[in-house]
């Protein structure tokens, strides 16, 4: 699991691969409790957490460290927990007013991200036949070359997200659709299809950079 993470919350991430997931750091942070407080319960309990998938830390995690440190200075082992194993350990504290009011507002936010994750999974689904058409028109253009299908992506990727796709992936296993938000994935669908229609009347490349530039996407 990559986790280079997506923000939606202060209490809930989202990783590469679209897998929401939290840290025992913000727990401990939004509970105001001691960090090696609630990594002491992880490992105390480790059979139970194992039980909802492996028990990760983020130094395990290729590309994805916190450096957070102790009061003398020393790095702290922080733990990914994904929604079934931060859900279990809130059960092992103390039922406070604190951790009653943190509990739901955990199950809020893991079921936003869920609801996020699942409308990027029907967004992209319906951006793979632009995708193909949009491949198709790139191979019928008068003006392509070997670079072309890159270029008119990464046009297409930085008009949106201000990056191109080797800057997105960063090398890693993943795509450069992976790190869009659902909302991002519209408004790529929505520019590939105008991308489309300038390829179809010949457009140079730069021609398509002007127009794309001339005209944003609406909001």
């Amino acid at each position: 699991m990559e986790l280079t993470p997506t923000v939606f919350s202060n209490l809930v991430l989202l990783s590469d691969k679209k897998e929401p997931y939290t840290l025992s750091t913000i727990i401990s942070d939004n509970l105001k409790m001691e960090h090696h407080s609630i990594t002491r319960i992880i490992r105390k309990h480790e059979v139970d957490f194992e039980e909802f998938g492996e028990i990760l830390t983020c130094n395990e995690i290729n590309g994805f460290k916190i450096h957070k440190l102790n009061s003398v200075g020393r790095p702290v082992k922080v733990y990914i927990l994904n929604e079934e194993q931060a859900t279990l350990l809130v059960t092992y504290l103390k039922n406070t007013k604190l951790v009653r009011e943190f509990k739901k507002m955990l199950v809020r936010e893991f079921y936003k991200l869920r609801d996020e994750v699942n409308k990027f999974k029907i967004e992209r689904e319906l951006e793979k036949p632009v995708r193909k058409s949009l491949t198709q028109a790139i191979k019928e253009w008068s003006y392509n070359n070997k670079w072309a299908y890159k270029n008119i992506t990464d046009l297409l990727l930085t008009s949106i997200v201000g990056k191109n796709a080797k800057q997105l992936t960063n090398n890693k296993n993943i795509t450069a659709y992976d790190v869009f938000t659902s909302e991002q994935l519209v408004k790529y669908k929505k520019l590939e299809n105008q991308v489309i229609s300038l390829l179809e009347l010949n457009f140079t490349y730069g021609d398509i950079k002007k127009a794309i530039k001339k005209e944003p996407l609406n909001n």
